[in-house]
């Protein structure tokens, strides 16, 4: 689920993400907490500004244009990061740039150190001048307490921080005698005030701000149950705490949930005390005093959300299972999908030829396959309508920097499915398509999935504990596509609402005995309906010989005794054929017992017709018992 939210000034928030967290993706919960707390503002106890993503919000003046500025570490030309943090850096190098005039800042955004007790800054710092001690050779911190109009210098570098391009130091500045400032700001200036002098060198990375005492907001999140059912409501309970010790002015509750694809149908929303509103999800409180609180509660159901995947199966210099994305302005790829093809790079004859921003000239080779089209000089849902309309049947974007890029708006309707694929995979695909690159779409749901349920509270008073200022939860849903409710993963029966397990007859059919034999009907075909019930009744019909003495009558008997054997032997025979027939799809198991059982029939039966003593019941009760237990067999097996 996507989910864009915009900093709402210093104003307070609650919000509602429900998000799911595949497992062989980066972690959504991580993403949107940079995203929200804002990576590249100074907060509170915030996150710590890295530089990593470049600059973000921090911006740069220079007030000598011709002379070196501000940058990231590409930017400065110097060989690494020497404060001794990791990854990109802050940087400016004036012994790169040349000889020149130099004042350059680099300014942070606005802060708030209203409603705290004390602030300090640390970041890692590494400068090395050209003349050591002088005052007009210089790396300047200044601070501003009404957004930028008036700076006051706060510390100065004149020495150097660190060995020379090598390692820096950790730095401490003390901020409280600007608390209460709501529209702080500062800067690091490097400057020199000769004509025409250079420095070396100035690094700044790893900025954080630590604060103590203002409001502090805790916020406490149960989901009940924890794990549900689909379909199955599920209560998601936000509770937010000014644990004080200063009250949280200006405060607004977003109480969502904010989810793109209507994975959650919200039921109610209400929210505790009453008359903070509960028609809206937005709920306005002017003050949480310290040790106050609120709740909201939102009610609803979940839907699971198809999980497509790409496979390749040729060449093997490709082959596997590749980490895609559905683009923001395609529609859903539908449960059960399948899209095979071989990848067909585009050429529209004009410009890049194969940037698909134009209507493409070799519809012939796209119409029935899967395009792959790599990212610029157009919009992807540009590049995905062209490839629609020349026919194809899916299409695959090459991402630009490794990270899904959300499209300009929807020009018109786009209804084939459009993923996206990383830089490095959608390099690797481009670069084998001449040699045959065979890809299959295929999209399912999934018995179980998770979501990312995230809480967070801010407030116009800096918060010192970031840390209570948001919660995170797992909700587990399970599917259950046919709403029995019992879930796909433990339903033998997952498609047929009657059953939870195959049982005798397999899924979708009754277990029922309608003509009586002890025997389910779907066990049963005509063929062995017929041959068990003939079986029945000749061992049933076996009676002992008895001969009186008399010539002419004992003859009759034992004639009419023969033709009974016969009957049995024929009603045997014809019953284990029908049972080899039945059996053929078992697995070697199941068919030896079953052949075994049989043979104990025939064992029992021919025994029975044979004896001519007392016993004659007792064997004939074993021969039924016998023919009961393969029975027994066919209908534990099942067909």
């Amino acid at each position: 689920m996507r989910t864009c939210l915009t900093s709402l000034g210093y104003l307070f928030f609650l919000t509602i993400f429900l998000l799911p967290s595949p497992s062989n993706a980066q972690s959504y919960t991580d993403l949107y907490i940079a995203t929200i707390l804002g990576q590249d503002d100074l907060v509170c106890n915030g996150p710590i500004m890295d530089f990593n993503n470049g600059l973000g919000e921090w911006t740069v003046t220079n007030a000598e244009p011709s002379g070196p500025e501000w940058g990231r570490l590409g930017d400065c030309g110097e060989s690494g990061n020497y404060t001794g943090g990791v990854g990109d850096v802050a940087c400016v190098s004036s012994d790169v740039f040349g000889v020149a005039d130099h004042d350059t800042s680099l300014k942070s955004p606005e802060f708030n150190l209203n409603g705290i007790s004390t602030a300090a800054l640390h970041f890692d710092l590494a400068y090395w001048p050209y003349e050591f001690s002088t005052a007009a050779e210089r790396l300047d911190l200044e601070m501003s307490y009404d957004g930028g109009s008036t700076w006051i210098t706060i510390e100065t570098w004149n020495t150097p921080v660190g060995n020379f391009r090598s390692t820096g130091a950790p730095q401490s500045v003390n901020l409280s005698p600007f608390v209460g400032s709501e529209e702080s700001k500062l800067r690091f200036r490097y400057y020199d005030s000769g004509a025409s002098d250079w420095n070396y060198y100035a690094q700044v990375d790893n900025i954080r701000l630590d604060c103590t005492g203002g409001a502090d907001l805790s916020v406490a999140l149960e989901l009940t149950p924890s794990t549900v059912i689909e379909g199955q409501e599920v209560e998601i309970a936000y509770t937010v705490t000014n644990v004080g010790p200063e009250p949280a002015d200006q405060v607004l509750a977003v109480g969502g949930p904010f989810d793109a694809g209507d994975r959650f149908s919200l039921l109610t929303l209400t929210s505790e005390p009453d008359g903070l509103g509960t028609t809206s999800p937005y709920i306005e409180v002017p003050t949480l005093a310290a040790g106050e609180s609120f709740t909201i509660r939102a009610t609803g159901m979940f839907d699971l959300v198809t999980e497509p995947t790409l496979t390749v199966t040729a060449p093997s210099t490709v082959a596997g299972e590749y980490e895609i994305h559905i683009a923001s302005f395609a529609p859903e790829i539908p449960a059960g999908s399948s899209y095979t093809g071989t990848l067909v790079v585009p050429n529209d004859g004009a410009g890049n030829i194969e940037d698909g921003c134009t209507p493409f000239v070799n519809a012939a080779d796209v119409s029935g396959n899967i395009v792959i089209i790599d990212s610029g000089n157009c919009s992807f849902q540009v590049k995905a309508e062209n490839a629609q309309d020349a026919g194809a049947q899916a299409v695959i974007l090459r991402d630009l920097a490794g990270i899904i890029l959300l499209s300009n708006p929807v020009t018109r309707d786009v209804t084939i499915p459009v993923v996206i694929v990383s830089q490095a995979d959608g390099g690797d695909l481009l670069g084998q398509v001449s040699l045959g690159v065979d890809v299959e779409l295929i999209s399912e749901i999934p018995t179980t999935q998770d979501f990312d349920v995230l809480a967070l509270a801010r407030g116009d008073s800096a918060d010192p504990d970031l840390e209570n200022s948001y919660e995170i939860e797992t909700l587990t849903v399970l599917a259950d596509r046919d709403g029995d409710g019992v879930p796909d993963n433990s339903d033998g029966c997952a498609l047929d609402p009657a059953k939870s397990s195959p049982q005798f007859c397999g899924c979708g059919a009754p277990d029922v005995d309608a003509d009586g034999t002890g025997v389910v009907d779907c066990l049963l075909t005509d063929e062995l309906s017929v041959k068990l019930q003939g079986l029945y009744d000749a061992v049933k019909a076996l009676r002992p010989l008895k001969l009186t003495g008399q010539k002419k009558k004992d003859k009759k008997r034992k004639k009419k005794n023969r033709e009974r054997k016969k009957l049995v032997q024929e009603m045997l025979d014809a019953f284990e054929g029908a049972v080899a027939l039945g059996i053929a799809s078992y697995d070697v198991t199941a068919e030896t017992d079953l052949a075994a059982n049989s043979e104990n029939v025939s064992r029992k039966s021919k025994k029975a017709r044979r004896t001519k003593s007392p016993k004659f019941k007792k064997l004939k009760r074993r021969a039924l018992k016998a023919m009961t237990k393969l029975l027994g067999g066919l209908v534990t097996q099942s067909f």
